[in-house]
């Protein structure tokens, strides 16, 4: 009965160690896995969903760039067509009094005289007209 014994015994450690490691799987490794698992899948829900937001707010930036730039074309264009006609009606405006006076012309101070040539040789041009000061 001796060797009985001892067959027993040995029996009973490694079902007691299987137990005891079976336990551990049980009561922490798998419990830390399976929160591991959960961790990992939200940290990537989270960062796709911030890419998916972050891919969203460019798209509705560059809208918004493109919006602002277009709006700010419309009215630099408006500004040069009116300054344009503001400018060809002064000039017209500036050509009839010239023409009118052009009998006057030799009574009047040198730099007058040379605005008024100026003007009459500018023809409309914006860009001589404003050399003329």
């Amino acid at each position: 009965m001796l060797g009985a014994d001892s067959f027993v015994s040995a029996l009973l450690r490694i079902v007691g160690t299987v137990a005891v490691l079976a336990a551990v799987y049980f009561f922490i490794v798998k419990p830390v896995l399976h929160t591991t698992e959960k961790v990992t899948h939200d940290v990537n829900h989270q960062v796709n969903q911030s890419f998916r937001q972050s891919q969203r707010q460019q798209r509705q930036g560059q809208r918004h760039v493109q919006q602002v730039t277009r709006r700010a074309q419309r009215q630099a264009n408006r500004a040069i067509r009116q300054a344009g006609l503001q400018a060809h009606q002064a000039t017209k405006q500036v050509q009839k009094a010239v023409k009118g006076q052009q009998a006057n012309v030799g009574g009047l101070p040198k730099s007058a005289q040379r605005v008024i040539r100026c003007i009459q040789n500018a023809n409309g041009d914006v860009t001589k007209l404003e050399r003329c000061q």
